[in-house]
């Protein structure tokens, strides 16, 4: 079975109706629906877990997205998006999320000339930092923290996106994220397996100062400007601490 629902399509024994394609991953396909019990709006990631999906995805660790997304569903924090409800659509395993209106922050920074005023990526993210204090009080981490997983919505900040989460006591996975986001510990040099422990907390940290570096310069800390698209160079950048 496929990722991709067609237009009008009604899920969850009649409570969501699929209404537009909004992103589309390796793994999944997420819509903007409407919970019409509700008549609310809502974000639908589907993800095929059939015997014939064409990506196959980990149950493990989407059961490990629904975990912690549960856990902080019921936090009183602004600047986290909720996981409304988990459902079943023959294969496809959909789960409905808040539906945040806005811009990510990238975008959100190209609508704003390239780069944020100081005030305002402050604000931004010093609210990136509240949602980040509430994961890891949580006991895990998000692991792939950059401007594309933050939503702007009238003025406030939501961190979405838990695909990558894990236990602060078993991150233990080798070159876990995005590239331009890693930190140091994460990138192995002889291109083994990283099997140690490391600071999952730490590694969150790192990623969100590169975000804030994006937001007051418009730049990305460890690209090279002549070979922005050299993932190699990037992470070569990273492990001598070069700012490119």
């Amino acid at each position: 079975m496929s990722t991709e629902i067609a237009r009008g399509t009604v899920v969850g024994n009649g409570r969501y109706e699929i209404l537009e394609e909004i992103n589309r991953g390796g793994t999944a396909i997420v819509y903007r629906g409407v919970d019409r019990a509700l008549s609310l709006d809502v974000a639908l990631k589907v993800i095929d877990t059939g015997a014939d999906a064409k990506v196959r995805v980990p149950l493990g660790a989407v059961k490990r997205e629904i975990k912690y997304a549960t856990k902080l569903s019921d936090k009183k924090n602004n600047s986290l998006c909720r996981l409304m409800n988990v459902v079943n659509h023959g294969d496809l395993l959909i789960l409905v999320w808040e539906f945040v209106r806005g811009s990510d922050v990238l975008d959100f920074i190209n609508e704003n000339g390239g780069y944020l005023r100081e005030n305002v990526a402050r604000n931004l993210f010093s609210q990136l930092v509240h949602a980040i204090q509430t994961i890891h009080a949580q006991g895990f981490c998000h692991r792939d923290i950059k401007p594309e997983n933050a939503i702007i919505s009238d003025g406030r900040l939501k961190l979405i996106d838990f695909g990558l989460a894990k236990s602060l006591e078993s991150a233990k996975t080798r070159g876990i994220g995005t590239p331009d986001y890693m930190s140091p510990e994460l990138i192995s040099q002889d291109g083994e397996p990283k099997t140690s422990k490391y600071d999952a907390k730490a590694c969150d940290v790192w990623s969100s100062a590169c975000m804030l570096y994006i937001m007051l310069t418009g730049k990305y800390p460890f690209q090279d400007a002549q070979h922005p698209n050299n993932v190699k160079m990037t992470l070569r950048n990273i492990m001598d601490g070069r700012i490119a």
